[in-house]
């Protein structure tokens, strides 16, 4: 699955170096239900930020949160309280640099 560089900068800010390298190649291997195609790049960042959030800094909280959405991605969304269009406001206010628009879908 891709990684837009929105997400990998901020699993950069998050992890230490070790993990977030680990965090990275966990995503790019990972497959979500419906997510994996091009045209759903947007979603796809959404979930991937979202597994980011509810890990909070943690190797161990990442990899259950991505086993879970791998199950059902929306219970992440739910969980991380991003399941409403308001979701990248929900991310500016916990300290995601967020821009105004769609996040990048440019992979790294």
């Amino acid at each position: 699955m891709k990684v837009s560089s929105i997400v990998a900068a901020e699993v950069r800010d998050r992890f230490p170096e070790e993990e977030a390298r680990r965090v990275l190649s966990a995503f790019k291997a990972a497959e979500l239900p419906l997510l994996d195609d091009d045209a759903r790049a947007r979603e796809r960042a959404r979930v991937q930020l979202a597994v980011v959030k509810l890990a909070n800094g943690s190797l161990s909280a990442f990899e259950q949160w991505l086993r879970e959405a791998r199950v059902d991605w929306r219970d992440v969304l739910v969980a991380a309280g991003m399941a409403h269009e308001n979701w990248p406001h929900v991310l500016r206010e916990a300290g995601f640099r967020v821009p105004e628009g769609p996040p990048s879908d440019t992979p790294d």
